[in-house]
């Protein structure tokens, strides 16, 4: 059994831990100790100025002999090459784009059990489904086209999780051949370990022969969550610590608590392989228990669906599907998809544009003024800003928005419900440019980079203007975006 140990630094990481110091450091210096250092405390983050200088000597030596303890055979000789100085550099170079994840650790559990959800609250408004009642479309609206879905797949059914035959056929579609099973002694203290070439390409997924069936499977859907990920180009961690850093500790002690995690670093895990770990957990939970991770971490589950569900490397073995909220749906095409409640995965904001004001009071008349922005965190004002996002951007969903275009034309008295603004929000997003912001969650962030779409020329766009009793709703609101808010 892997022998759990707490992560020590090496040198570099020490030496990086102090340049560092005890406070809290800004992204600057990280950047400086990382450019200088190679490292800002937690493992190697590329070539480094030291690696030109003699340093670079012993540094190498000692990730040498860590590497050797390790059973990173490779990693051991590259760097012993290194000692030699002048070669560090190169070897470095050489070396950046191999990836080698491992699993470290046997001691993986199954996700807790958590109480389903019932079908009917999470597809209130009727479900997309052929005529053997097989699901045609995610909660997200993608369509339905993998051998595997995890999750919902059929009217009325309950989540369905991966079954474990389906972990070998996803390792086909992404190396050309299966789970290999090697003895322990080719993995080192590794107990599974999946290696992708120089271009990121998968090469093969392993696991240890020593290991017990239980084990086995376990380490297997790790490994299994480290390929999609991969292929998915890493699915990024940002804004979802909250989530993963409970999830991973539940799924590697078997405990749920609210402190002291186990985290990666408890398991020498450094560097870049810190948020791989995380999220490859992540995946493997998903495939085990659909239910259990909508409800501990919806955003984490709504993002792994995000990126992998179109993805087409993927989406033809593999898609994540899971649950919705009872909101109202828009009609499309007929079939009707309620919104989710797993809340959508937040890409990175932008800063409001110069010029533009944030005001906790209702939007005003500014004629050439800035735009004046209604932070109204309660109100769903986010969805309404996105709305508006997409209007601007050139989407098309102002047919489609029809029935819920009363509540956009009330946007600017800030007397929209949230049912409203789901409603308007939901066909317009994906007929959007900006389908990728438009999929962000209500949440400050997202408000700053619908803020900052809003500032540029939109100012008028609220204003007060005559209604022409000739003219529908959807006709004024297409006149006003022609006109320019003339």
């Amino acid at each position: 059994m892997a022998e759990l140990r707490p992560y020590q630094p090496g040198w570099r990481d020490q030496l990086g831990q102090l340049l560092m110091g005890n406070e809290r450091a800004s992204p600057v210096r990280r950047r400086f100790v990382s450019g200088l250092l190679g490292s800002a405390g937690l493992g190697q983050t590329g070539m480094s100025l030291v690696d030109l200088t003699p340093l670079a000597a012993p540094l190498s030596a000692n990730e040498a002999y860590r590497d050797y303890q390790d059973g990173n055979y490779t990693g051991a000789a590259l760097n012993t090459l290194g000692t030699v100085l002048g070669a560090a550099p190169a070897l470095a170079v050489l070396g950046k784009g191999a990836k080698n994840l491992a699993s470290r650790s046997v001691s993986l559990y199954d996700p807790p059990v958590k109480p389903p959800r019932p079908f009917a609250a999470d597809y209130p408004a009727g479900a997309p489904a052929d005529a053997r009642g097989k699901l045609t479309h995610t909660i997200d609206g993608d369509p339905i086209t993998a051998r595997y879905v995890v999750g919902r797949t059929e009217g009325g059914g309950g989540d369905v999780a991966l079954p474990g035959e389906a972990l070998d056929e996803i390792a086909k579609a992404g190396t050309g051949e299966g789970i290999r099973v090697l003895p322990q002694s080719a993995l080192g203290r590794d107990v599974g370990r999946a290696v992708f070439r120089p271009d990121g390409t998968p090469k093969e997924i392993a696991i240890s022969s020593k290991l017990t069936p239980g084990q086995s499977s376990k380490v297997a859907a790790h490994e299994v969550g480290h390929l999609i990920d991969q292929m998915a180009s890493e699915i990024p961690t940002a804004g979802l610590s909250r989530e993963l850093t409970p999830l991973y500790d539940a799924l590697n002690t078997g405990r749920e608590r609210a402190s002291n995690f186990m985290r990666p670093q408890n398991l020498k895990y450094t560097g870049d392989d810190i948020p791989r770990e995380y999220m490859a957990e992540a995946i493997r939970a998903y495939m085990a228990d659909p239910n259990y991770l909508k409800t501990v971490a919806p955003k984490t589950a709504a993002r792994i669906r995000e990126h992998v569900n179109a993805n087409p490397k993927l989406n033809r073995t593999v898609q994540f599907n899971s649950i919705a909220a009872p909101v109202a749906g828009v009609a499309a095409g007929g079939a009707v998809l309620a919104g989710s409640d797993d809340a959508k995965a937040s890409p990175m904001a932008s800063e409001p544009p110069p010029g533009a004001v944030l005001s906790d009071e209702p939007p005003a008349d500014t004629g050439s003024g800035p735009l004046v922005v209604t932070v109204a965190p309660n109100r769903g004002q986010g969805n309404g800003l996105r709305t508006l996002n997409n209007v601007l951007a050139g989407g098309d969903g102002l047919r489609s928005a029809a029935p819920g275009g009363g509540a956009l034309a009330r946007l600017g008295q800030n007397a929209l419900s949230q049912r409203e603004l789901d409603a308007v929000d939901e066909p317009t997003r994906q007929r959007s440019p900006l389908y990728a912001q438009g999929a962000a969650p209500m949440e400050p962030a997202s408000m700053l980079g619908s803020q900052a779409i809003l500032g540029l020329g939109a100012s008028t766009l609220l204003r007060p203007r005559p209604v022409r009793p000739d003219e529908s709703l959807e006709e004024q609101l297409l006149r006003v975006l022609r006109e320019g808010g003339a």
